[in-house]
């Protein structure tokens, strides 16, 4: 079927063939009320209505009018038809003509022009598509829906805390005082000895001096923990020397 038997619908609806679905069916309503037979008493509104209906069916149909469009010729992808397409390049001008398009292949440059307004027809609107200008965007009614996008990777989950550092035995430490500091109260001094692995992992011996507070009245047995000291714990027990 060649271009001149179809018919055209969007010039049946009065629309450009850039219009989105919303401006079709806005634009069908609007002459449906004006064409329909109930309304307008014209012996050929009949016709004319049915023909609207047609035109409506195949352009809300994305599929139908995807079939339609290859048939009508839709300029709209004529970018996307020229990049199809190589042309030798020749050092004089070259002029082709196929279907109101003019081709002009100019020492390798290509550039197609038409004069459309959506049917083909002149109009306000000029196109002049190239073959280094960027392919066909879609109109904003034709952009994906978030619905359908594809959503972000999953992020793996955070590693798990380390466990914490394991804590050394506690020293053990005796002190030995008499009664007169159990009732009067005093202060020791004692010195701790304990070996630790350097970071070389040589053992050495560490010393460490502290102040034991006897407070009157604790009775033999009484254990005194020192809070954590450089890895080590502190327990300091009383033994009462008897006379």
């Amino acid at each position: 079927m060649t271009k001149s038997c179809v018919k055209d619908y969007y010039e049946i609806i009065n629309v450009s063939m850039t219009a989105c679905s919303d401006e079709i069916k806005k634009a069908y309503r609007k002459q449906a009320l004006k064409l329909h037979p109930d309304k307008n008493q014209d012996d050929c509104s009949g016709d004319k209505f049915k023909a609207l209906q047609e035109a409506y069916e195949v352009l809300s149909d994305p599929a139908k009018r995807r079939t339609y469009d290859a048939k009508l010729g839709n300029t709209t992808h004529l970018a996307d038809i020229f990049n199809s397409f190589s042309f030798a390049s020749s050092p004089r001008t070259t002029n082709r003509h196929f279907n109101g398009h003019t081709f002009t292949n100019s020492r390798g440059a290509h550039t197609a022009t038409r004069d459309v307004r959506g049917r083909g027809r002149t109009g306000n609107f000029r196109q002049s598509p190239t073959f280094s200008r960027p392919a066909y965007q879609p109109p904003p009614c034709f952009s994906t829906p978030p619905s359908m996008q594809r959503a972000p990777p999953p992020q793996p989950p955070p590693p798990p805390p380390p466990p914490p550092p394991k804590q050394d035995e506690p020293i053990l430490y005796d002190v030995k005082v008499n009664l007169e500091e159990i009732c009067n109260g005093s202060t020791r001094k004692i010195r701790i000895e304990r070996e630790v692995f350097v970071s070389d992992g040589i053992l050495v011996k560490e010393e460490e001096h502290l102040s034991v507070e006897i407070k009157p009245g604790w009775k033999e047995g009484t254990k005194i923990t020192y809070p954590k000291r450089e890895m080590f714990i502190l327990v300091v027990y009383l033994q009462i020397l008897s006379f």
